[in-house]
């Protein structure tokens, strides 16, 4: 079985530190069965589930047991936030080494990185660059920081002008990447910008989306740019890059000092099921998370092997965030399940889905094709035999992202399938 050779290979690399992790830190020395027993996978799956609640309470002191005075020492860690609504943002503290480390990581997984000559182009948001990719009145040169790119000034690409988008294209050409790592939502409006504009999009021989949901819309547009490899990694500040998408289209993760669990209920996720993954990290000696709820579902891959060259446990795919999920008539839904219906339909960009009412959602799409005019009523019958309701459908010129540089799909009432966390007993 896949997963307990899965785990069992995580222990072989990292139980002394997981072990510690668990004894030395605060929030997890309470835990009922904290000592771990012979039997290592059935003590390991007796720990109780952490949920992003208890870090932002507990966070920071309930993490640490060693001086706070070297913890918070500049020269040494950094404090960042996790990306999220105010509610689910999350402070962690980590070596100021810690984003070059695990980047380096991710990057043993595509040979493209192995060239000296890589070059990156990176077109992504005001909070996932951490402010360095919009300096609103920087030049070329100074946007050139070693082998990368930081190609976009403007916040947000709705306001994206003429101007604005001629200029990153010429800059891509000058620069020639051979890696363009991008923002799904920020590369649908300059793909959308070339369409209409009649340009050729240049030639980037590899291209990574990141830092959100990544639509199959995105992809497919992606297909049009001429590229080798088109991938996806998938990621977040608590762990950094968790996994990465191969060439069949399998997602595997980023094994070092990483595990996962795909679970609904508390417990595994069956083969071609959806549930959330629970992911085990203890990359940072200084926030270790043990059975960490990220609150994204993911679709459990139901071959044993893959094809490709990797060989790391792998899941089908990225379905869209917990509180995201689309509520049915008779089930709830993962966001996949609504972008594989609506990418069938090229006139379409991207969408959000408002289910505050829940006896009748709204559909908002962005379709600038002016062959548009049947496609509500085309996709209303789709979208309402497909969650069981009656859909209302609207095209609309733009829909915002919202400020913290994230992309809604949907709002509205959320599913949890996930039992609540078990209470962690502080002293």
């Amino acid at each position: 079985m896949i997963e307990g050779k899965h785990l069992q290979t995580f222990f072989e690399a990292n139980f002394e530190k997981l072990n510690k992790a668990i004894k030395d830190t605060p929030i997890y020395m309470n835990y009922p069965n904290c000592q771990p027993s012979e039997d290592k996978v059935s003590w390991f799956n007796s720990l109780p589930l952490l949920d992003k609640t208890q870090i932002i309470e507990k966070f920071p002191f309930n993490f640490f047991s060693e001086d706070s005075d070297a913890i918070f020492d500049p020269s040494q860690n950094e404090i960042v936030e996790s990306s999220g609504t105010s509610e689910h943002k999350i402070q962690v503290i980590r070596p100021l080494d810690f984003k070059k480390i695990w980047t380096s990581a991710a990057h043993r997984y595509h040979k493209v990185y192995e060239s000296p000559d890589v070059k990156e182009a990176i077109l992504t948001t005001l909070n996932c660059s951490r402010s360095q990719c919009n300096l609103p009145f920087s030049d070329y040169e100074e946007r050139i920081q070693g082998h990368r790119l930081l190609l976009n000034r403007s916040i947000s690409p709705v306001h994206w002008n003429d101007e604005e988008c001629q200029r990153m294209l010429d800059e891509l050409v000058r620069f020639k990447p051979t890696v363009l790592t991008a923002h799904p939502l920020y590369f649908i409006h300059f793909d959308r910008w070339l369409q209409r504009n009649g340009k050729s999009a240049p030639h980037v021989p590899v291209i990574f989306f990141s830092y959100d949901f990544v639509s199959d819309i995105c992809i497919d547009r992606a297909k049009h740019w001429d590229a080798d490899d088109i991938s996806v990694q998938y990621g977040l500040t608590e762990v950094f890059t968790a996994f990465t998408r191969c060439s069949q289209g399998h997602y595997h993760l980023i094994e070092e000092g990483l595990y996962a669990e795909v679970l609904n209920d508390g417990q595994p996720t069956l083969p071609g099921e959806v549930g959330e993954l629970v992911l085990t990290s203890v990359r940072n000696p200084l926030m270790p998370l043990v059975r960490y709820r990220t609150g994204d579902l993911v679709k459990v891959s139901n071959q044993g092997l893959c094809s490709c060259d990797f060989s790391s446990f792998h899941i089908e795919s990225l379905e869209g965030r917990q509180r995201e999920r689309i509520v049915g008539k008779e089930e709830a839904l993962s966001l996949r399940t609504l972008d594989r219906l609506l990418s069938q339909y090229p006139e379409v960009d991207y969408y959000q889905l408002d289910q505050t009412d829940n006896s009748r959602p709204k559909l908002l799409l962005v379709c600038p094709s002016d062959e548009k005019e049947s496609l509500p009523e085309i996709i209303d019958a789709k979208v309402s035999a497909l969650i069981g309701l009656p859909v209302e459908v609207l095209v609309v010129r733009e829909i915002p992202m919202q400020r913290n540089g994230k992309y809604a799909y949907v709002i509205g009432q959320a599913v949890d399938t996930l039992a609540p966390p078990a209470e962690i007993a502080m002293q």
